[in-house]
């Protein structure tokens, strides 16, 4: 979206100073950007108006280009033959040109024609072909990625696992050389589905064991900790400093709130803008003062004996989506299982998705939740049926270990309801964890110290009365805690307490999700937003983090559903982050948080005073939009 409305002025710009070149370049961008949003027609738009320019310019590289982009159009209207025809053309350019990375980038296209037109063996000849040319390691994977998919196609699952495990190889040597907080965002927008597949391999193969540490695998790569490094003593230039800080106090007034009760943040047009330049400055900054990403490879801490962190009356459940279909692997009494779920991603996908707009109308108009309440509960029972019942947990099952990513993540689990009526947190204890490694810390849990140092955070906020009354609350409760109100609760005095609290950081304010670009998600300090980049290095010590505010553990709509902000606090190193899935209510919220820290104090256990908190603010409004948009992450 940002780059549409940034290249569509760019385009009348240059158009009015004449210069052509300029104009159908960004011209493409825009056209680029419109096909990944799924608008095919203006992206072909654009095209068009690009490729008469270039033709002016008897550019055959970029005519090159632009025949790629038409093969990736005609690919999604299931036009192979005229796909195949365009990346031919784009080869052909290419070779005239004498761009021969890009040459086999046309083939590459060629090679996808194949496979979605469902002639696999022609990707197979063609793509061992490729690979004995010098490529690039994303052209490696692509090339890996799309012979192991064709042997799929044949119903070769052994061959298929070969090759993408080899693409599996490339994936881990990319990641090395980008920095951690980037790595979710970019390894979910096209290289998870590589790991999917390879899982969907081994369930053919009936190695159901292997299938599950397959996928636990990626989940690990996707949600990792980084690695602690140390910050390079140099000297960082004026002139960025300078930027970042215009930027920031520029971003300060463009701050906008809603008149309602609700924790989120409004956005305007300039806000983006500002924020893509406020993320370049910041990467800018950060190569004078980081080592390269590439200096250190993660450590993956994976088990293949899941079993000996689950005790008797525990269950493991991880979902998971394959050839459209959804499945579930069980951990429970020592054995594997994987159950099919009588559901198609396609329905799933949309069942979530009117889920949380019937959440929203009903936080958003409270005055006529009874019949919404109804129609909410029954989708939570529809859900139900999908995903637990077909789990048939023995009886003797009292705690469901929750490991979910992506569009799981999305799901009120403890506000699923059976046939008896009964809430899934009513039968069930519940943990959420978004990492295998969580497991390791389940072994070592403590009860919660209140000596610990804390720290409440309540900036001053229009349209948020009861969230200062909650940090006045949760000071009360913990008198030890550091309490930040005013224009001290900064992102400065945040800072601060990330590095040195080891108890919990409270947060009350509001929040926004960015459907397009997770990086830009943000809470609102009382200098300006704070974002998921904002915390790269530091090393969160708290036990807990609490993100009380809208939509704080709600992921992008775009780019495989899986960074927010929850997820930021938590990779950075808190042991549990407690956050939202859609709009709360201001005053819902300062009840459920009074209610969760008062049970902390008591009984010095987070999972047991989320439980006890759930159950408190569901017996004040029965209407799980007000008291089941609480998710905690971790163990």
């Amino acid at each position: 979206g940002s780059s549409i409305m940034v290249g569509e002025q760019a385009t009348e710009t240059f158009r009015k100073l004449g210069l052509r070149y300029e104009q159908a370049k960004a011209g493409y961008y825009v056209s680029e950007a419109y096909r990944q949003l799924g608008d095919n027609f203006q992206a072909a738009y654009y095209l068009g108006q690009a490729e008469k320019l270039f033709r002016k310019e008897n550019n055959k590289l970029w005519l090159g280009m632009i025949n790629i982009a038409r093969a990736r159009l005609k690919i999604a209207a299931r036009r192979f033959a005229d796909a195949q025809s365009k990346a031919t053309t784009a080869y052909t350019l290419f070779k005239k040109s004498g761009d021969k990375r890009r040459g086999i980038d046309a083939r590459i296209t060629i090679m996808e024609t194949y496979l979605e037109g469902g002639q696999p063996n022609k990707v197979i000849r063609l793509g061992k072909q490729l690979l004995k040319n010098q490529l690039i390691n994303y052209q490696q994977h692509l090339i890996l990625n799309h012979i192991g998919q064709a042997y799929l196609h044949l119903f070769n699952p052994e061959m298929a696992l070969t090759y993408l495990k080899k693409a599996i190889d490339v994936i881990e040597k990319m990641l090395r050389y980008i920095y951690p907080d980037e790595i979710r965002f970019f390894f979910a927008i096209d290289k998870y589905p590589t790991y999917l597949s390879a899982v969907n391999c081994l369930l053919q193969m009936n190695r159901v064991s292997d299938s599950f540490l397959q996928h636990s695998k990626a989940l690990a790569v996707l949600n990792q900790r980084p690695i602690p490094t140390d910050i390079l003593k140099t000297e960082i230039p004026n002139r960025l400093l300078e930027i970042r800080s215009n930027l920031r106090a520029s971003l300060r007034k463009l701050k906008r709130v809603p008149n309602g009760e609700q924790r989120q943040i409004a956005a305007t047009s300039n806000l983006y803008h500002e924020e893509h330049r406020l993320w370049e400055t910041e990467r800018k900054i950060r190569s004078y003062l980081y080592p390269s990403p590439g200096a250190g490879k993660p450590q993956l801490h994976i088990s293949r004996e899941y079993s000996e962190f689950i005790s008797d009356g525990e269950a493991l459940i991880n979902y998971f989506s394959a050839d459209k279909k959804v499945g579930a692997f069980c951990l429970s009494q020592g054995i594997t299982k994987y159950i099919t779920c009588p559901v198609r991603q396609h329905d799933l996908e949309n069942t979530i998705r009117e889920l949380h707009f019937l959440m929203e109308m009903a936080v958003h108009s409270p005055g006529g939740n009874c019949h919404n309440s109804k129609v909410i509960e029954h989708y939570l029972s529809i859900l139900h049926d999908w995903l637990i019942k077909p789990l048939n947990l023995p009886n003797n099952i009292q705690r469901l270990i929750l490991m979910l990513d992506g569009l799981y993540a999305q799901l009120p689990f403890a506000a699923l309801k059976d046939s008896q009526k009964i809430w899934l947190k009513d039968r069930y204890k519940i943990q959420t964890i978004v990492d295998p490694d969580n497991l390791r810390n389940k072994r070592h849990d403590t009860n919660y110290s209140a000596r610990l140092r804390s720290a409440v955070f309540t900036p001053p906020n229009s349209g948020l009365p009861a969230a200062e009354s909650e940090g006045r609350n949760i000071k009360k409760t913990f008198s030890t805690a550091h309490l930040y109100t005013g224009e001290k609760a900064d992102i400065g005095n945040l800072h601060k307490e990330l590095k040195r609290a080891g108890g919990f950081i409270h947060i009350a304010t509001h929040a926004s999700r960015s459907s397009e670009n997770p990086l830009f998600s943000r809470i609102l300090m009382s200098d300006g937003p704070f974002y998921p980049f904002d915390l790269f290095g530091f090393g969160i010590k708290a036990r807990l983090i609490t993100l009380s505010g809208c939509q704080t553990a709600a992921p992008g709509i775009y780019y495989g559903n899986s960074f927010s902000l929850a997820k930021a606090f938590y990779q950075g190193g808190a042991d549990c982050v407690l956050a939202s899935l859609w709009p709360i209510s201001d005053k819902i919220s300062m009840i459920f948080m009074t209610e969760f820290y008062k049970a902390l104090k008591a009984h010095r256990n987070i999972s047991k005073a989320y439980g006890i908190a759930l159950n408190k603010t569901c017996a004040i409004n029965n209407n799980p939009a007000f008291w089941a948009p609480f998710v905690m992450l971790g163990i």
